[in-house]
Order: structure tokens, then sequence, then C-alpha cells
């Protein structure tokens, strides 16, 4: 939804202003609240707006691609930057979690 309604009318980069300021005040909400309904809300808030933001970050990528004939390259090379270093971060915890019994 947020990807399409961004390719209409043609302002990503609002998108993604916007996005990032909604996840950033979301995060402040989660640290200062002990409630799990604001947690709840929170985290249906993030995920929406991480949705929109994913929709509108691909549009513009696809927008900027060098070369037409080598998109999936391109493409390739952008999922392995956005996701990546969430791999790596995470494989240090795992030799960390199997040590705790």
């Amino acid at each position: 939804m947020g990807g399409r309604w961004s390719a209409r009318i043609g302002r990503g980069r609002a998108f993604v202003l916007w996005t990032t300021v909604i996840l950033a005040a979301m995060l402040l909400l989660k640290a200062a609240t002990a409630s799990v309904a604001v947690v709840v809300l929170v985290a249906v808030v993030s995920g929406a707006a991480t949705g929109v933001y994913y929709a509108v970050d691909l549009g513009m990528v696809t927008q900027v691609l060098p070369d037409e004939r080598e998109a999936g390259r391109f493409l390739g090379a952008f999922a392995m930057a956005k996701h990546l270093p969430s791999a790596v971060a995470a494989a240090p915890l795992v030799g960390l979690l199997r040590g705790v019994r």
C-alpha cells in the first residue's frame, strides 16, 4: 500500500523520512513504558512502518539502478547489504546461548 501510494505521488523520500521518524518515536515509547498494551501497540505500528519503509526503499532502489540488464545482480547486492549484517551479528549470540542452561 505504501509503495503504491509513494509511486503514485512520487514522494518516496518523504515516506522514508516519516517512517524513520515513526520508528524512532516507537522505540522511545517502548523504552519509556511498562505497559504490555503499549508494547503491543508499538509492535503493530513499528511493523506497519517497517513494511512501508521496505516497500518504498526497494522502489527507490529500482529507480536508480545503473544498468537494467544487470538489475538482478544489483538487487541481490542490495538485499545482501540489507540482511547480511543482522545474520552476522546474530552468529556470536548463538554460541553464547548454547552455554546458558
